[in-house]
């Protein structure tokens, strides 16, 4: 099916940026609901484009935006990798939930269902139980739980204090993906094959200079901030319990620990009183459900409609 593609920008939050975003909509057909997707990690939104694309096909708006030191809201390659001098995870939350108003406003009345992927997952996670009145569903892609955050903030703090807020740290970034491809190829500990299967999609991904740059010290110490923040256990006291949430990933995903982190996380929400909570592992599949082996992808992009158009 044709779909209409819009490109935007809108100020961030920092008083500074200006965010780039885009937005699909479906040609010749009423718009049933929008889903606004929030990318990862080294990611941005034109690794979404065959996911928008389907869910066009059944009638959903999409959007998404590049997140501060992601993608095309990045003016030069030096701010690569950096969200803001503090607060940055705060900062990108509040820039998620503006493009939400946004769509609102020009959508009027239709649903707006949130999807975050990994580093995305944790940003969702934390706009749920700041913004729930905004939003209709939310979907957890590649999420996990990290009770070490703390500690790793701390680091990544020592390491701001001692080489500046820019400092691009090799030790930072084998801590937190040195283990990740350990199953898969020992000879590459920090390789990208622990993404997905499909030998295509990781040849992408190192080729794409938006996809495969360094994080600041200071972004990581935004990032275990954030995956401390949501795997604490105020996180689940607070979580709202009528949200229809969906929990989807890989069964050899290592950000998950393998499946286990999102079942615990499915358990957690449902044994606090969640009404609708979801939860589906892939087998054999690893961390990019969107970008996996076709078969995979087909399986995800099925399930994933279903559950929106059973709810919206």
């Amino acid at each position: 099916m044709a779909y209409n593609y819009k490109e935007f920008t809108y100020p961030s939050s920092d008083g500074r940026n200006h965010i780039a975003a885009c937005l699909y909509t479906p040609k010749d057909r009423t718009v049933r609901a929008v889903v606004q997707l929030v990318h990862g990690l080294c990611d941005h939104m034109g690794n979404y484009r065959e996911l928008a694309a389907r869910l066009c096909e059944e009638g959903y708006a999409v959007c998404g935006e590049d997140h501060l030191g992601h993608g095309h809201t990045a003016r030069h390659s030096d701010e690569l990798g950096f969200f803001a001098g503090e607060d940055g995870e705060d900062t990108v939350v509040t820039d998620v939930h503006k493009l939400t108003l946004l769509m609102r406003a020009q959508f009027n009345g239709a649903p707006v269902i949130l999807i975050g992927h990994s580093m995305g997952s944790y940003l969702a996670r934390l706009y749920t139980v700041s913004y729930y009145r905004d939003i209709d569903g939310v979907v957890f892609l590649g999420t996990g739980n990290n009770r070490l955050a703390s500690f790793g903030k701390a680091v990544a703090s020592a390491v701001v204090r001692r080489k500046g807020a820019y400092y691009r740290s090799p030790a930072l970034t084998r801590a937190v993906f040195g283990s990740y491809n350990k199953k898969i190829n020992h000879n590459d500990p920090i390789g990208k094959d622990w993404l997905t299967r499909d030998d295509e999609m990781v040849a992408a991904s190192i080729a794409d200079p938006l996809s495969n740059f360094t994080f600041t010290a200071q972004a990581y110490c935004d990032l275990f901030s954030l995956v401390a923040r949501v795997s604490a256990p105020r996180f689940i006291r607070v979580y709202p319990k009528s949200m229809p949430t969906l929990i989807l990933s890989g069964d050899a995903d290592p950000v998950g620990n393998y499946g286990k982190a999102p079942r615990a996380l499915a358990a957690r929400l449902s044994a606090a009183g969640g009404k609708d909570v979801t939860v589906k592992l892939y087998p054999g599949a690893r961390h990019e459900l969107h970008r996996e082996l076709p078969a995979c992808r087909e399986e995800f992009f099925g399930d994933l409609i279903a559950w929106l158009d059973r709810r919206f």
